[in-house]
């Protein structure tokens, strides 16, 4: 008697998308149909029938949550600064680069990690981005200077900032236009939220664990969800026609860091020394150079005809204006309330 083989076969849709090996075969003894079906498929609909949760709502909770372990940690270290500086025989000013300098990949890299998904594919990104994060979370955890903590915490938040661009390219293909704002909503309230209670848990996550131990609780977190997110997560279709705009990529880093530097060095220097003179020189001229290379890019990182647009150009102002006083802030009130009023570090928390 001829056996009959019957595939189930997946259609890529913004929900699924199945690899051929997936596909699992159950054969039944005595019976003369064999049915090919896919086994994670089959998990995944037991799972939601167990929980009751639709797969979107799991992809978009699963997508947050791994936002959210990346994102607080950008400021967890903000009150225990002179903690951390102690620790390491280093000072208050230059450990406080941990917190400058991811919080600037996350400015720099994280846009351009967008133009990366749609050439590779926003779930290679993801995934790559929280694996990085947790690697260097485990370096940063046994970092030995100053020097070591800073590159590991900007090496691990520039992999986490392919976090927020990944999700959002997710939201944007699950849910329709008239279905994001909620969703949309979420991200940002997770992307903006995170770093605020990221100040406030610090305080006590540092007296009772240890910073050494936040990040070794934070590196198994990021590897977990790498696991999650490659079974979860959906290919996403890619771009072939995207160009990358390295160039711009590159003098807008080093623009942006070579000025942050005179600014936090300009103390120990001297404003008008001639180091900080030359550091701040060089900044102004590589932004100068991001300007021109923008400008006759074919794809380029910060198309500049966009701030043509007074709907454009004014919100993204005011929102710089206000985010340079918000993250300011993080900064620069609790080494006030600590340095200048005499405020123990749990009362700054």
């Amino acid at each position: 008697m001829k056996s009959k083989k019957f595939e189930a076969r997946i259609l890529k849709t913004n929900n699924a998308g199945e690899s051929a090996r997936d596909l699992t075969v159950f054969d039944a003894g005595g019976v003369d149909e064999v049915s090919v079906v896919p086994w994670s498929l089959l998990l995944r609909q037991k799972i939601v029938q167990s929980v009751g949760v639709s797969r979107r709502k799991a992809t978009l909770a699963v997508l947050l949550s791994c936002v959210f372990t990346v994102s607080f940690m950008i400021t967890l270290l903000v009150v225990s600064l002179k903690t951390v500086a102690d620790d390491l025989g280093s000072t208050t000013s230059i450990i406080s680069w941990t917190i400058t300098a991811p919080m600037l990949a996350f400015g720099v890299v994280g846009p351009a990690f967008g133009k990366i998904g749609d050439l590779w594919g926003h779930k290679r990104v993801f995934v790559g981005g929280l694996f990085v994060a947790g690697v260097f979370a485990i370096c940063t955890a046994v970092a030995w200077d100053a020097t070591s903590m800073i590159v590991f915490r900007t090496l691990s938040a520039a992999g986490g900032s392919a976090l927020g661009p990944a999700a959002m390219a997710y939201i944007n293909r699950m849910y329709g236009p008239s279905e994001r704002v909620g969703p949309l909503g979420y991200w940002s309230f997770v992307t903006a939220g995170a770093p605020v209670l990221g100040v406030v848990a610090g305080v006590p996550l540092v007296a009772i664990f240890g910073w050494r131990a936040i990040f070794l609780i934070q590196a198994p977190l990021c590897l977990i969800g790498c696991f999650i997110a490659m079974w979860l997560l959906g290919d996403t279709e890619r771009r072939e026609s995207v160009k990358f705009d390295v160039k711009g990529a590159l003098l807008l880093g080093v623009g942006s860091v070579l000025i942050l530097l005179a600014i936090n060095r300009g103390p120990t220097w001297g404003f008008d020394s001639i180091r900080t003179l030359l550091v701040a020189s060089l900044g102004v001229v590589a932004l100068y150079f991001f300007i021109r290379a923008e400008q006759s890019a074919s794809d380029p990182m910060l198309p500049l005809k966009w701030f043509r647009t007074r709907n454009v150009a004014f919100p993204v102002v005011s929102l710089a204006l206000t985010n340079f006083a918000y993250m300011g802030g993080f900064m620069i009130g609790p080494q006030l309330l600590e340095t200048g009023l005499g405020f123990s570090t749990s009362h700054i928390g």
